[in-house]
């Protein structure tokens, strides 16, 4: 932040302490209904993932993520009691101290609730798109977000030496790092992993065998969340705009506008893929062609290519962990570009040579035991024809 001098202080307007100008209703005209709205996705999330009973790892470590955004929005409420959103020259000398307590809380909160919602969402990738480099990205996604979020924390605490002196103002022998350039660093590094995140599944969500509009639907539910990228860049913005300041009380309610806005957008965004369909069936008319987009067949190239398949699934099931059927997406929808047709091929070669109970059972056995005949209608489409080695498939 800019230093105070003397000039400053006497050109300063006479403290108003009755009616003074405030952005307190900015704040908490943004923090109050998001804070709502992230914590109703939150729920229904929970909801949907116990009422199927698949409730994850995922689930889990965005209810963490939660926690850690209420605890800033808390943080944020307390500091407008203390004089967030007045003018430096309207807040008591005394509120200081609690003040600067106070933003740096809210600074050492941040990184973990960014963490972890990333982590959620990867996490949720690992459940949908059961794919070799899908497994790759996330684990290092995860591994890289793990360490930004640990040595940010602790830098932020560190940042001055000693750490009292963050709010002790007259301490002439403290240390400190050059805050603006740490924060802005730190906030494009967070923006450009936010945006390889969200960005991630659009590979794969758009070779799924469905029309196109229902496809449309998928993505967008998956990269909403590149908005949290657009107020990643705003935040850079407000962060020169801060330090550039000595009025720090009123440029600071701004600063945490904006990342509130990040951090429970991220939470929305990354709780919109579970919960698209509960909120389908309850705005049928609004998402009808979302909730339609499960129960759709795929599309199929050519009545050559779906004979061979519809042999080769008779034959095999495929592996039942494939996908997150209550997110509207299975292994049997995804297309065949970008690496699906030779992974899936690849699991579907390995079952038949491994010959597991646990991956495949021949069709018909235990059925015709029962007497019982069930046809199963092929949800893979593009697979390539089965290939014969004498009496044997492949």
């Amino acid at each position: 932040m800019a230093t105070v001098t003397i000039q400053d202080i006497l050109s300063w307007p006479k403290p108003n302490h009755v009616n003074p100008t405030s952005r307190v209703p900015l704040l908490l005209g943004f923090e109050i209904p998001l804070s709502i709205i992230m914590t109703s996705f939150v729920g229904v999330r929970m909801y949907v993932r116990y009422s199927k009973k698949t409730v994850g790892w995922d689930d889990w470590t965005m209810m963490i993520a939660w926690v850690i955004a209420m605890s800033i929005f808390l943080c944020n409420c307390i500091s407008v009691h203390w004089g967030i959103g007045l003018h430096v020259w309207d807040v008591y000398i005394p509120n200081a101290i609690p003040l600067a307590k106070l933003a740096l809380c809210f600074q050492l909160l941040f990184p973990p609730c960014i963490g972890f919602t990333k982590i959620s969402i990867c996490l949720t990738y690992l459940r949908v798109f059961p794919f070799k480099t899908n497994k790759w990205f996330c684990y290092c996604t995860m591994t890289y977000v793990v360490g930004w979020s640990i040595a940010v924390f602790f830098a932020i605490m560190f940042q001055c030496w000693p750490v009292e002196a963050n709010w002790d103002f007259f301490n002439m022998e403290k240390f400190c790092i050059d805050r603006r350039i740490f924060l802005i660093s730190t906030a494009a590094l967070n923006s450009l992993t936010d945006l390889l995140v969200f960005l991630w599944p659009a590979k794969y969500i758009w070779n799924i065998q469905l029309p196109v509009s229902q496809r449309k639907g998928l993505m967008a539910s998956f990269t909403l969340g590149c908005l949290v990228c657009v107020a990643g860049a705003c935040r850079i913005w407000y962060i020169i705009v801060y330090y550039n300041s000595y009025d720090t009380s009123w440029e600071g309610a701004p600063t945490y506008v904006i990342a509130a806005f990040e951090t429970n957008l991220g939470i929305i965004c990354g709780c919109i893929p579970p919960t698209r369909l509960f909120f389908a069936k309850l705005f049928p008319r609004i998402l009808g062609s979302t909730l339609n987009s499960k129960n759709s067949k795929p599309s199929t190239s050519s009545t050559s290519k779906t004979s061979g398949v519809r042999s080769l699934v008779q034959k095999f099931r495929l592996p039942k962990a494939v996908g997150d059927e209550e997110d509207g997406i299975t292994l049997r929808s995804l297309g065949t570009e970008h690496g699906t047709k030779g992974e899936i091929n690849r699991s579907i070669s390995r079952n038949t040579e491994t010959g597991s109970n646990n991956d495949y059972r021949e069709s018909g056995s235990r059925d015709e035991e029962r007497g019982e005949i069930r046809v199963q209608e092929p949800k893979v489409a593009y697979l390539a024809e089965p290939q014969w080695r004498g009496n044997q498939r492949m």
